[in-house]
């Protein structure tokens, strides 16, 4: 009696079924999707984080730039991956891997320094492509509305790909919880021959790895503010921190940054940076309650105190700052420059009388790497005090064993 009925149910319901295994010939977003049962040739793929040139960062053991093993940081960590394959300028294949680092639930993790993931592609698929590959879409953010994980799934050429433009600040976030938007491409990929599933052929890349080396888009600043952290060790084996003071310096350390950019390319762009999409921040505040995590050489003390009980150790606060590119000769009115502030004591024995400190530091370190992903010409040539991406920058203060009769301008560079 209601046979017509369900026939037209069930019609519906094939209709619907056919346009979405359509739609999943480019758009994969789903994991069994990629490499469960089913016909197909399989291939896969060594992954790392490319070395910083400047200074290591976050180099594991031997300089293996692996993922998703230090959790000091997180700055190698890669949550999600996504891999397209396109030809000529036409994204062919979209794939989401998601939920891949240690501390989720997902079944493909990342753990090891050989980190590999598989894909499988139709016999009608292999061929030769270009690969796009992106990490961590999910902290990428375009405007305050849209993510760029809201993006990249529908896209559908190279030029869309590389006309994203995120919005960035300076990252502060708590390290455990900020994974950084990373980014590879490669041309010229040979996938016309895969393996079985049990054994994928695993592609060869032109990298030392032969894996993805995945570039980060933010350069990490490290601060090591020396001897200002008093630490003594209680009855029940924990610790005791505080800044040193009145002394020395105030407690109080603050990191500003002049000319800092709002918005980066998700993949390098050889362009200046805009001066009209920049702006002066604060990135770092020291409070008056000392970030226990944020001591260096804690874990490390002997077991026996020294004599009266109390150590000195070193801080380390950090952040991450998005590529800022600036022309030759431009370097006054354009660059990024952090200025260090603390207040100090002139008479230690007075503390009614309080003085300010500013030490100026510009990025003048030549990230030897960027030759890799940008290019110069005549028209294009970044200056060595630009701030490139894949960059760690480490800069070393020593307030409590200044020398505050060499201070008296006020202003010096480190």
């Amino acid at each position: 009696m209601n046979r017509p009925r369900y026939n037209i149910i069930y019609t519906t319901l094939l209709t619907i079924g056919m346009l979405l295994s359509l739609a999943s010939c480019v758009r994969q977003d789903c994991d069994e999707e990629l490499i469960g049962d089913g016909q197909g040739l399989y291939f896969s793929l060594q992954f790392g984080v490319r070395g910083a040139h400047s200074q290591n960062l976050r180099a594991q053991e031997d300089g293996v730039y692996s993922i998703n093993t230090d959790k000091t940081d997180k700055d190698d960590y890669v949550k999600e991956l996504r891999i397209i394959l396109l030809q000529g300028d036409e994204v062919k294949k979209n794939f989401a891997f998601k939920a891949i680092d240690p501390d989720s639930h997902g079944l493909y993790k990342l753990t090891m320094g050989d980190n590999e993931l598989s894909f499988r592609l139709t016999e009608e698929e292999l061929g030769i492509y270009d690969m796009i590959v992106i990490a961590n879409e999910s902290f990428g953010r375009i405007t305050r509305r849209e993510t760029l994980s809201s993006v990249l799934p529908d896209v559908k050429t190279r030029d869309e790909i590389m006309a994203i433009r995120l919005m960035s600040s300076i990252e502060r976030t708590v390290s455990s919880r900020f994974y950084i938007p990373m980014t590879a491409e490669y041309r010229g990929v040979d996938m016309r021959k895969g393996g079985s599933k049990d054994s994928p052929l695993k592609l060869q890349l032109p990298t030392p790895t032969n894996g993805v080396e995945l570039l980060r888009i933010f350069a990490k600043v490290e601060l090591i503010i020396k001897d200002c952290v008093e630490v003594t060790r209680r009855s029940d084996g924990k610790y005791d921190c505080s800044w040193i003071g009145p002394w020395g310096f105030d407690r109080v350390v603050t990191i500003d940054l002049d000319k800092v950019s709002d918005e980066t390319p998700l993949f390098p762009a050889n362009q200046y940076s805009s001066l009209e999409t920049s702006s002066d921040a604060t990135a770092v505040t020291l409070s008056r309650v000392v970030d226990v995590s944020s001591v260096v050489g804690l874990d490390d003390l002997p077991k026996d105190d020294p004599i009266g009980g109390v150590y000195l150790l070193d801080y380390r606060a950090h952040f991450y700052l998005p590529e800022r590119l600036v022309a030759q000769g431009q370097e006054a009115e354009q660059a990024t420059v952090m200025k260090i502030k603390w207040n100090y004591y002139p008479d230690p024995w007075d503390s009614s009388k309080k003085e300010k400190h500013t030490s100026l530091v510009s990025f003048a370190r030549q990230n030897k790497g960027a030759d890799d992903y940008l290019t110069t010409s005549a028209t294009f040539d970044p200056s060595d005090k630009s701030v490139y991406r894949n960059s760690c920058y480490r800069v070393t203060i020593n307030p409590y064993r200044a020398d505050f009769r060499s201070l008296d301008t006020r202003l010096d560079t480190l």
